[in-house]
């Protein structure tokens, strides 16, 4: 039951987030090899963009900068570790209502092994 209808809602969820939080990272990295006028509407937008996800993108540049790897190629490696965590956050969710489906569907026709 809540594979059927709770999951798809929920799995919806879960990538739309990731393809917002994509659509950041990827604004981040075009405006760090783009380098807009930070007094004009485009400069502006971009500060707005990189204090946002700074957060999240410092600790990679950090990483990339122990390397002396270009630290502006931080959002790619954010992406893909934010990849890695929506796939796996995804899949034990699936298999969690799974495991809920198929307790409550034994228990409801009386067989709870």
């Amino acid at each position: 039951m809540l594979v059927g209808s709770v999951y798809p809602w929920v799995s919806l969820v879960i990538w739309t987030v990731y393809f917002a939080f994509l659509a950041f990272l990827l604004l981040r990295l075009i405006f760090n090899y783009a380098d807009p006028n930070p007094f004009g509407a485009v400069g502006r937008f971009g500060f707005k963009v990189r204090k946002a996800t700074e957060k999240f993108v410092y600790p990679a540049a950090r990483f990339l900068a122990t390397y002396k790897v270009d630290t502006r190629l931080a959002p790619i490696v954010t992406a893909l570790i934010a990849l890695f965590l929506t796939y796996f956050g995804w899949r034990i969710i699936g298999n969690t209502f799974e495991i809920i489906d198929g307790l409550s569907d034994s228990v409801g026709s009386g067989n709870p092994k």
